[in-house]
């Protein structure tokens, strides 16, 4: 089973959609990356290069041909209820999809990978994970802001989940 046939959830939408099975699963380690996207050919490397950066968790156990699951913060293009002044401000709203895949480590597009190894001795669930972000509701109230026809808010987004653990 190829990563593209596996279901993606889409956390705004449908906080609830993640089945149990994956909910239940320990997870191994975490890997922040910063992929590596850019403009029409522009170098990682170049200051005008497009960013994104997600979190992508590692099970400790294979379940139903999912190793491990990517969390991204995306752009909601449909959200056609967003407040047109955010809109109109440079604001579009985001929407946090998970995104099941079939391998462990750092995904093939990623640029710069940060890894930390958790201790399997005392184990959370994904679905620990899922509700210390949602808990917030951040996927309900995230916004990107367009600066020069670019959006950002993907850094900010992994800033904000991992901030009540790190400071």
């Amino acid at each position: 089973m190829s990563s593209s046939t596996l279901t993606k959830y889409n956390l705004t939408q449908h906080p609830h959609s993640i089945p149990q099975y994956l909910l239940n699963v320990d997870v191994r380690r975490f890997h922040v990356e910063f992929l590596s996207l850019t403009n029409t050919g522009t170098p990682v490397t170049d200051i005008n290069a497009k960013s994104n950066v997600w979190l992508k968790v590692d099970l400790l156990h294979e379940v139903q041909g999912v190793k491990g699951v990517r969390l991204e913060m995306q752009i909601d293009w449909s959200d056609s209820s967003a407040e047109a002044d955010n809109i109109e401000a440079g604001f579009r709203p985001g929407q946090l999809i998970t995104h099941p895949v079939n391998y462990e480590g750092p995904s093939s597009d990623s640029a710069l990978t940060c890894t930390l190894d958790l201790d399997i001795n005392r184990p959370f669930s994904f679905g620990d994970i899922i509700y210390a972000i949602t808990v917030t509701r951040i996927q309900e109230r995230f916004y990107f802001e367009d600066t020069g026809g670019k959006y950002f808010g993907c850094r900010d987004f992994i800033v904000i989940v991992f901030k009540p653990y790190i400071c």
